[in-house]
Protein backbone atom coordinates (compact mmCIF):
# COMPACT_ATOMS: atom_id res chain seq x y z
CA UNK A 1 0.00 0.00 0.00
CA UNK A 2 3.07 2.76 0.80
CA UNK A 3 4.32 1.81 -3.09
CA UNK A 4 1.19 2.55 -4.20
CA UNK A 5 1.12 5.63 -2.64
CA UNK A 6 4.82 7.06 -3.08
CA UNK A 7 4.06 5.68 -6.80
CA UNK A 8 0.93 7.56 -7.21
CA UNK A 9 2.63 10.96 -5.45
CA UNK A 10 5.60 10.14 -8.23
CA UNK A 11 3.16 10.20 -10.84
CA UNK A 12 1.15 13.24 -9.82
CA UNK A 13 4.27 15.30 -9.65
CA UNK A 14 5.27 14.31 -13.10
CA UNK A 15 1.79 14.87 -14.04
CA UNK A 16 2.04 18.76 -12.87
CA UNK A 17 5.63 18.95 -14.40
CA UNK A 18 4.63 18.28 -18.03
CA UNK A 19 1.21 20.09 -17.43
CA UNK A 20 3.40 23.07 -16.64
CA UNK A 21 6.12 22.78 -19.51
CA UNK A 22 3.23 22.50 -22.10
CA UNK A 23 1.59 25.40 -20.63
CA UNK A 24 4.72 27.50 -20.97
CA UNK A 25 6.12 26.44 -24.02
CA UNK A 26 2.96 27.13 -25.81
CA UNK A 27 1.82 30.00 -24.20
CA UNK A 28 4.48 31.80 -21.61
CA UNK A 29 7.65 30.78 -22.24
CA UNK A 30 9.03 34.15 -21.04
CA UNK A 31 7.80 34.03 -17.54
CA UNK A 32 10.67 34.55 -15.62
CA UNK A 33 12.42 36.32 -12.41
CA UNK A 34 15.43 38.06 -12.78
CA UNK A 35 18.54 37.63 -10.64
CA UNK A 36 20.91 40.53 -11.00
CA UNK A 37 20.37 41.79 -14.70
CA UNK A 38 19.78 38.03 -16.01
CA UNK A 39 16.74 37.08 -16.18
CA UNK A 40 15.86 33.64 -14.44
CA UNK A 41 12.88 31.35 -16.84
CA UNK A 42 10.08 29.28 -15.51
CA UNK A 43 10.07 26.87 -17.83
CA UNK A 44 13.73 26.19 -17.69
CA UNK A 45 13.32 25.80 -14.22
CA UNK A 46 10.60 23.17 -14.85
CA UNK A 47 12.59 21.70 -17.35
CA UNK A 48 15.43 20.90 -15.39
CA UNK A 49 13.22 19.14 -12.86
CA UNK A 50 12.13 17.15 -15.90
CA UNK A 51 15.29 16.05 -16.92
CA UNK A 52 16.27 15.02 -13.50
CA UNK A 53 13.57 12.71 -12.84
CA UNK A 54 13.83 10.93 -16.70
CA UNK A 55 17.51 11.16 -16.87
CA UNK A 56 17.61 7.45 -16.64
CA UNK A 57 14.12 7.07 -19.22
CA UNK A 58 14.56 4.51 -21.92
CA UNK A 59 13.14 5.74 -25.05
CA UNK A 60 12.29 3.90 -28.40
CA UNK A 61 14.26 6.99 -30.11
CA UNK A 62 17.30 6.64 -31.60
CA UNK A 63 19.10 9.94 -31.14
CA UNK A 64 20.77 9.84 -27.93
CA UNK A 65 24.26 10.07 -29.58
CA UNK A 66 23.45 13.21 -32.30
CA UNK A 67 22.18 14.83 -29.06
CA UNK A 68 25.22 14.45 -27.25
CA UNK A 69 27.89 15.13 -30.14
CA UNK A 70 25.07 18.50 -30.28
CA UNK A 71 25.56 19.06 -26.55
CA UNK A 72 29.06 18.55 -26.61
CA UNK A 73 29.62 20.79 -29.69
CA UNK A 74 27.37 23.49 -28.09
CA UNK A 75 29.59 23.59 -24.91
CA UNK A 76 32.76 23.76 -27.16
CA UNK A 77 31.16 26.64 -28.62
CA UNK A 78 30.34 28.73 -25.55
CA UNK A 79 33.96 28.06 -24.19
CA UNK A 80 35.22 29.46 -27.11
CA UNK A 81 32.68 32.77 -26.36
CA UNK A 82 34.14 32.76 -22.40
CA UNK A 83 37.88 32.69 -24.00
CA UNK A 84 37.12 35.29 -26.31
CA UNK A 85 35.35 37.37 -24.67
CA UNK A 86 35.61 36.92 -20.65
CA UNK A 87 31.80 37.27 -20.59
CA UNK A 88 30.49 34.90 -17.73
CA UNK A 89 27.08 35.81 -17.95
CA UNK A 90 26.62 35.40 -21.37
CA UNK A 91 28.30 31.96 -20.89
CA UNK A 92 25.70 30.99 -17.78
CA UNK A 93 22.72 32.55 -19.47
CA UNK A 94 23.24 30.33 -22.88
CA UNK A 95 24.78 26.73 -21.30
CA UNK A 96 21.68 26.66 -19.50
CA UNK A 97 18.95 27.91 -21.95
CA UNK A 98 20.13 26.42 -24.81
CA UNK A 99 21.77 22.90 -23.26
CA UNK A 100 18.24 22.29 -22.18
CA UNK A 101 16.40 21.66 -25.31
CA UNK A 102 19.15 19.37 -27.17
CA UNK A 103 18.79 17.01 -23.67
CA UNK A 104 14.90 17.11 -23.95
CA UNK A 105 15.64 15.26 -26.49
CA UNK A 106 16.84 11.41 -24.74
CA UNK A 107 14.60 12.56 -21.17
CA UNK A 108 11.74 14.20 -20.76
CA UNK A 109 10.31 14.39 -24.54
CA UNK A 110 9.43 11.17 -25.08
CA UNK A 111 8.17 10.67 -21.36
CA UNK A 112 5.99 13.97 -23.02
CA UNK A 113 4.86 11.59 -26.04
CA UNK A 114 4.01 8.62 -23.68
CA UNK A 115 2.03 10.67 -21.07
CA UNK A 116 0.38 12.12 -24.33
CA UNK A 117 -0.79 9.10 -26.02
CA UNK A 118 -2.38 8.24 -21.80
CA UNK A 119 -3.57 10.85 -21.16
CA UNK A 120 -6.01 13.00 -23.37
CA UNK A 121 -5.77 16.11 -20.56
CA UNK A 122 -2.59 16.96 -21.82
CA UNK A 123 -3.83 17.54 -25.22
CA UNK A 124 -6.62 19.63 -23.43
CA UNK A 125 -4.12 21.35 -22.04
CA UNK A 126 -2.01 22.44 -25.30
CA UNK A 127 -5.01 23.67 -27.05
CA UNK A 128 -6.33 25.89 -24.17
CA UNK A 129 -2.50 27.21 -24.44
CA UNK A 130 -2.34 27.48 -27.78
CA UNK A 131 -6.13 29.25 -27.74
CA UNK A 132 -4.75 31.64 -25.07
CA UNK A 133 -1.74 33.24 -27.46
CA UNK A 134 -4.04 33.08 -30.93
CA UNK A 135 -6.18 35.55 -28.67
CA UNK A 136 -2.77 37.37 -27.53
CA UNK A 137 -2.06 37.40 -31.68
CA UNK A 138 -5.21 38.51 -32.65
CA UNK A 139 -5.27 41.38 -29.99
CA UNK A 140 -2.04 42.50 -30.68
CA UNK A 141 -2.35 43.02 -34.89
CA UNK A 142 -5.40 45.11 -34.24
CA UNK A 143 -5.36 48.30 -33.08
CA UNK A 144 -8.61 48.34 -30.85
CA UNK A 145 -6.97 45.84 -28.42
CA UNK A 146 -3.39 46.45 -29.40
CA UNK A 147 -2.27 48.87 -26.06
CA UNK A 148 -4.06 45.81 -23.44
CA UNK A 149 -1.37 43.82 -25.35
CA UNK A 150 1.24 46.04 -25.40
CA UNK A 151 0.50 46.48 -21.48
CA UNK A 152 1.37 42.93 -21.11
CA UNK A 153 4.75 42.62 -22.70
CA UNK A 154 5.63 45.58 -20.63
CA UNK A 155 6.02 43.45 -17.39
CA UNK A 156 9.17 42.10 -17.35
CA UNK A 157 7.50 39.32 -15.13
CA UNK A 158 6.06 38.07 -18.51
CA UNK A 159 8.15 39.60 -21.13
CA UNK A 160 12.03 40.90 -19.85
CA UNK A 161 13.14 43.79 -20.85
CA UNK A 162 16.81 42.17 -22.64
CA UNK A 163 14.06 40.62 -24.90
CA UNK A 164 12.10 43.49 -25.82
CA UNK A 165 10.65 43.69 -29.19
CA UNK A 166 7.16 44.80 -29.75
CA UNK A 167 6.60 46.42 -33.54
CA UNK A 168 7.73 50.53 -33.88
CA UNK A 169 4.09 50.91 -35.47
CA UNK A 170 2.79 49.95 -32.67
CA UNK A 171 0.80 53.39 -32.36
CA UNK A 172 -0.76 53.53 -36.00
CA UNK A 173 -4.27 53.18 -36.44
CA UNK A 174 -4.10 49.95 -38.99
CA UNK A 175 -3.21 46.32 -38.43
CA UNK A 176 -0.16 45.07 -38.16
CA UNK A 177 2.13 41.57 -37.49
CA UNK A 178 0.85 40.23 -34.47
CA UNK A 179 2.96 39.62 -31.57
CA UNK A 180 2.20 36.92 -28.65
CA UNK A 181 3.96 36.02 -25.44
CA UNK A 182 6.14 33.58 -26.63
CA UNK A 183 7.96 35.91 -29.25
CA UNK A 184 7.87 37.56 -32.89
CA UNK A 185 4.66 36.74 -35.30
CA UNK A 186 7.06 33.49 -37.60
CA UNK A 187 7.90 31.76 -34.26
CA UNK A 188 4.21 32.83 -32.47
CA UNK A 189 2.66 31.48 -35.27
CA UNK A 190 4.66 28.48 -36.14
CA UNK A 191 3.74 27.30 -32.66
CA UNK A 192 -0.25 27.26 -32.73
CA UNK A 193 -0.33 25.59 -35.21
CA UNK A 194 2.31 22.42 -34.16
CA UNK A 195 0.00 22.54 -31.40
CA UNK A 196 -3.04 23.00 -33.14
CA UNK A 197 -1.83 19.80 -35.34
CA UNK A 198 -0.98 18.47 -31.74
CA UNK A 199 -4.58 18.54 -31.71
CA UNK A 200 -6.04 17.49 -34.66
CA UNK A 201 -3.84 14.30 -34.86
CA UNK A 202 -5.37 13.05 -31.19
CA UNK A 203 -8.96 14.69 -31.20
CA UNK A 204 -9.77 14.29 -34.71
CA UNK A 205 -11.74 18.04 -36.07
CA UNK A 206 -14.72 17.50 -33.12
CA UNK A 207 -17.32 20.01 -33.22
CA UNK A 208 -16.10 21.23 -29.33
CA UNK A 209 -12.75 21.50 -31.27
CA UNK A 210 -14.10 24.27 -34.16
CA UNK A 211 -13.88 27.08 -32.82
CA UNK A 212 -10.77 26.75 -31.20
CA UNK A 213 -9.59 25.73 -34.59
CA UNK A 214 -11.25 28.54 -36.49
CA UNK A 215 -9.69 31.25 -33.66
CA UNK A 216 -6.00 29.56 -34.23
CA UNK A 217 -6.27 30.04 -38.08
CA UNK A 218 -7.61 33.45 -37.62
CA UNK A 219 -4.46 34.10 -35.54
CA UNK A 220 -1.99 32.55 -37.66
CA UNK A 221 -3.29 34.78 -40.44
CA UNK A 222 -3.07 37.82 -38.34
CA UNK A 223 0.88 37.13 -38.34
CA UNK A 224 1.37 38.33 -41.74
CA UNK A 225 4.33 35.91 -41.76
CA UNK A 226 5.43 34.39 -45.34
CA UNK A 227 6.23 31.76 -43.69
CA UNK A 228 3.06 30.87 -42.09
CA UNK A 229 1.09 31.70 -45.13
CA UNK A 230 2.98 29.15 -47.04
CA UNK A 231 2.48 26.29 -43.94
CA UNK A 232 -1.34 27.35 -44.49
CA UNK A 233 -1.78 26.98 -48.22
CA UNK A 234 0.21 23.44 -47.56
CA UNK A 235 -2.66 22.35 -44.15
CA UNK A 236 -5.32 23.66 -46.52
CA UNK A 237 -4.35 21.87 -49.65
CA UNK A 238 -3.30 18.55 -47.56
CA UNK A 239 -6.73 18.13 -46.24
CA UNK A 240 -8.27 18.97 -49.72
CA UNK A 241 -6.29 16.16 -50.94
CA UNK A 242 -7.15 13.45 -48.40
CA UNK A 243 -10.51 14.69 -47.91
CA UNK A 244 -13.44 12.11 -49.16
CA UNK A 245 -14.62 14.14 -52.09
CA UNK A 246 -14.23 13.72 -56.31
CA UNK A 247 -10.92 14.27 -58.09
CA UNK A 248 -12.13 16.57 -59.71
CA UNK A 249 -12.96 18.92 -57.39
CA UNK A 250 -10.16 17.85 -55.03
CA UNK A 251 -8.36 19.88 -57.93
CA UNK A 252 -10.69 22.62 -58.39
CA UNK A 253 -10.27 23.47 -54.77
CA UNK A 254 -6.80 22.90 -54.86
CA UNK A 255 -6.57 25.36 -57.69
CA UNK A 256 -9.07 28.12 -55.81
CA UNK A 257 -6.80 27.93 -52.49
CA UNK A 258 -3.46 28.95 -54.61
CA UNK A 259 -5.21 31.46 -56.81
CA UNK A 260 -6.45 33.08 -53.48
CA UNK A 261 -3.20 32.89 -51.95
CA UNK A 262 -1.63 34.87 -55.18
CA UNK A 263 -4.53 37.24 -55.41
CA UNK A 264 -5.01 38.44 -51.80
CA UNK A 265 -3.70 41.69 -51.62
CA UNK A 266 -6.60 42.41 -54.90
CA UNK A 267 -9.25 39.95 -53.36
CA UNK A 268 -9.31 41.35 -49.88
CA UNK A 269 -9.22 45.38 -48.77
CA UNK A 270 -6.82 46.39 -46.17
CA UNK A 271 -8.64 47.94 -43.21
CA UNK A 272 -7.51 48.57 -39.66
CA UNK A 273 -8.38 45.04 -39.10
CA UNK A 274 -6.83 43.52 -42.13
CA UNK A 275 -3.32 44.24 -43.76
CA UNK A 276 -2.29 42.11 -46.46
CA UNK A 277 0.31 44.45 -48.02
CA UNK A 278 3.07 42.78 -46.57
CA UNK A 279 2.10 39.60 -48.33
CA UNK A 280 1.46 40.74 -51.33
CA UNK A 281 4.29 42.83 -52.24
CA UNK A 282 6.59 40.72 -50.07
CA UNK A 283 5.90 37.51 -52.22
CA UNK A 284 4.43 38.99 -55.78
CA UNK A 285 5.51 42.71 -56.24
CA UNK A 286 9.44 42.82 -55.24
CA UNK A 287 11.01 46.01 -56.09
CA UNK A 288 14.21 46.42 -56.61
CA UNK A 289 14.51 49.76 -54.80
CA UNK A 290 13.06 48.47 -51.71
CA UNK A 291 16.16 47.44 -49.59
CA UNK A 292 14.40 45.87 -46.77
CA UNK A 293 12.44 43.30 -49.38
CA UNK A 294 15.61 42.85 -51.34
CA UNK A 295 17.65 42.18 -48.12
CA UNK A 296 15.00 39.81 -46.72
CA UNK A 297 15.43 37.56 -49.44
CA UNK A 298 18.94 37.51 -49.67
CA UNK A 299 19.04 36.79 -46.52
CA UNK A 300 17.26 33.20 -47.09
CA UNK A 301 18.52 32.78 -50.19
CA UNK A 302 22.15 33.68 -49.14
CA UNK A 303 22.22 31.34 -46.16
CA UNK A 304 22.30 28.29 -48.34
CA UNK A 305 25.61 29.76 -50.66
CA UNK A 306 27.35 31.85 -48.62
CA UNK A 307 28.33 29.49 -46.12
CA UNK A 308 30.76 27.50 -48.37
CA UNK A 309 32.28 30.66 -49.44
CA UNK A 310 32.88 31.43 -45.90
CA UNK A 311 34.27 27.88 -45.51
CA UNK A 312 36.94 28.52 -47.94
CA UNK A 313 38.34 31.70 -46.81
CA UNK A 314 37.93 30.85 -43.28
CA UNK A 315 38.71 26.97 -42.61
CA UNK A 316 37.68 27.45 -38.70
CA UNK A 317 34.27 27.79 -39.70
CA UNK A 318 34.82 23.67 -40.48
CA UNK A 319 34.56 22.91 -36.64
CA UNK A 320 33.37 26.68 -34.93
CA UNK A 321 31.58 29.53 -35.11
CA UNK A 322 30.63 32.74 -33.44
CA UNK A 323 28.46 31.48 -31.04
CA UNK A 324 25.21 32.74 -29.75
CA UNK A 325 24.36 35.94 -28.22
CA UNK A 326 20.92 35.65 -26.57
CA UNK A 327 21.03 39.01 -24.85
CA UNK A 328 22.73 41.27 -27.10
CA UNK A 329 26.02 41.46 -25.34
CA UNK A 330 28.11 44.25 -26.56
CA UNK A 331 30.77 41.94 -26.46
CA UNK A 332 30.10 40.01 -29.19
CA UNK A 333 32.28 37.95 -31.73
CA UNK A 334 32.12 39.59 -35.59
CA UNK A 335 31.24 36.70 -37.79
CA UNK A 336 30.34 38.78 -40.97
CA UNK A 337 30.03 42.29 -42.07
CA UNK A 338 26.81 43.51 -40.90
CA UNK A 339 26.20 46.33 -43.37
CA UNK A 340 25.69 43.91 -45.90
CA UNK A 341 22.79 41.10 -46.15
CA UNK A 342 23.49 38.66 -43.28
CA UNK A 343 23.59 34.92 -44.69
CA UNK A 344 22.19 33.72 -42.02
CA UNK A 345 18.05 33.41 -42.23
CA UNK A 346 17.72 29.87 -42.10
CA UNK A 347 18.45 26.87 -39.60
CA UNK A 348 21.69 25.26 -41.94
CA UNK A 349 22.86 29.91 -42.26
CA UNK A 350 22.66 30.54 -38.31
CA UNK A 351 23.87 27.01 -37.20
CA UNK A 352 26.72 27.13 -39.85
CA UNK A 353 27.84 30.82 -38.99
CA UNK A 354 26.99 30.09 -34.76
CA UNK A 355 28.62 26.62 -34.96
CA UNK A 356 30.31 25.87 -37.67
CA UNK A 357 30.09 23.57 -40.30
CA UNK A 358 29.78 20.16 -39.19
CA UNK A 359 27.05 20.98 -36.84
CA UNK A 360 24.73 22.71 -39.43
CA UNK A 361 25.27 19.53 -40.99
CA UNK A 362 24.01 17.38 -38.26
CA UNK A 363 21.02 20.28 -38.18
CA UNK A 364 20.57 19.37 -41.53
CA UNK A 365 20.17 15.66 -40.76
CA UNK A 366 17.88 16.26 -38.02
CA UNK A 367 15.54 18.19 -40.40
CA UNK A 368 16.10 15.30 -43.16
CA UNK A 369 14.72 13.51 -40.39
CA UNK A 370 11.49 16.04 -39.77
CA UNK A 371 11.21 15.89 -43.83
CA UNK A 372 10.63 12.21 -44.11
CA UNK A 373 8.49 11.93 -41.20
CA UNK A 374 6.38 14.42 -43.15
CA UNK A 375 6.81 12.41 -46.37
CA UNK A 376 5.16 9.76 -44.45
CA UNK A 377 2.45 11.34 -43.63
CA UNK A 378 1.72 12.32 -46.70
CA UNK A 379 2.13 8.78 -47.66
CA UNK A 380 -0.43 7.64 -45.25
CA UNK A 381 -2.76 10.68 -45.42
CA UNK A 382 -1.94 10.94 -41.47
CA UNK A 383 -3.22 14.59 -40.21
CA UNK A 384 0.23 14.76 -37.93
CA UNK A 385 1.29 16.08 -41.31
CA UNK A 386 -0.72 19.52 -39.62
CA UNK A 387 1.66 19.36 -36.26
CA UNK A 388 5.22 18.78 -38.84
CA UNK A 389 4.76 20.95 -41.84
CA UNK A 390 4.35 24.45 -40.07
CA UNK A 391 8.18 23.68 -38.44
CA UNK A 392 9.66 22.41 -41.29
CA UNK A 393 8.49 25.13 -43.45
CA UNK A 394 9.97 27.03 -40.58
CA UNK A 395 13.39 25.85 -40.30
CA UNK A 396 14.10 26.35 -43.92
CA UNK A 397 13.39 29.63 -43.91
CA UNK A 398 14.17 31.01 -40.37
CA UNK A 399 16.56 30.93 -37.61
CA UNK A 400 14.31 30.99 -34.50
CA UNK A 401 15.45 26.64 -33.94
CA UNK A 402 18.73 28.30 -33.22
CA UNK A 403 18.42 31.36 -31.54
CA UNK A 404 15.55 31.17 -29.32
CA UNK A 405 15.55 28.17 -26.15
CA UNK A 406 11.70 27.81 -27.29
CA UNK A 407 12.05 27.80 -30.76
CA UNK A 408 14.91 25.33 -30.15
CA UNK A 409 12.71 23.14 -28.03
CA UNK A 410 9.94 22.90 -30.70
CA UNK A 411 12.37 22.04 -33.24
CA UNK A 412 13.51 19.10 -31.31
CA UNK A 413 9.85 18.38 -29.64
CA UNK A 414 8.55 18.11 -33.16
CA UNK A 415 11.02 15.58 -34.39
CA UNK A 416 10.53 13.04 -31.14
CA UNK A 417 7.50 13.63 -31.07
CA UNK A 418 6.47 12.29 -34.78
CA UNK A 419 8.84 9.98 -34.63
CA UNK A 420 7.57 7.94 -32.10
CA UNK A 421 3.74 8.11 -33.38
CA UNK A 422 4.57 7.17 -36.72
CA UNK A 423 6.63 3.99 -34.83
CA UNK A 424 3.87 3.13 -33.30
CA UNK A 425 1.60 3.69 -36.38
CA UNK A 426 4.33 1.14 -38.24
CA UNK A 427 3.95 -1.13 -35.55
CA UNK A 428 0.16 -0.96 -35.59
Amino acid sequence: MMNKEIGFKKNSKLSWLISLYLVLTFALPKINIYIGAVPLYFVDIISIFLIYRNINFKSDIKLKKIALFLLFMFIISQLVYLVLTNDIRIFSYNLIRHSIPIIGIFTFFPKIYQEITKKRTYVSIIKYSCLFTSIVLIGSSVPVTRDLIESLVSYNFLYPSAEKIFDKKSGVDEAIRGLSLIGVSNISGTIILFGLGIVIYFEKIKTSNILIILFTLAAATATYSRTVFISLILIFLFKVLISNINSNYKYLFSLIIISIFLNWGKLVENTKYLNFDRINKASFEIEASNENQIRGINERVFSYTQPFNDLQKKPFYLFSGATINSLRSKKSIKYFDLNVNNPDHSLFGRSFYIYGFLVSIIYMFILYLIWKNLMFCVKKRSNLFICIVPVFIWCFTSHGAITTPNGSAIFFLCLVLSTLIIKEEIRQ
